[in-house]
């Protein structure tokens, strides 16, 4: 793991909600008993894609 101290992971105050262009909000599914959620991949990993997640 490496570190740098010149990166600063602030936020500029001046960006706000009116900087996000579109809003992608999965919906759950039933699939008689067994609903299903899709969730994304962790930021930065190799592909971003939906991933079911199962709940039981």
């Amino acid at each position: 793991m490496s570190w740098n101290p010149a990166i600063d992971p602030g936020c500029p105050d001046e960006v706000g909600i009116d900087a996000i262009e579109t809003l992608i909000v999965p919906r759950a599914r039933d699939l008689g008993g067994l609903e299903v959620r899709p969730r994304k991949l962790p930021h930065g990993s190799a592909s971003v894609r939906s991933v079911p997640n199962l709940l039981i």
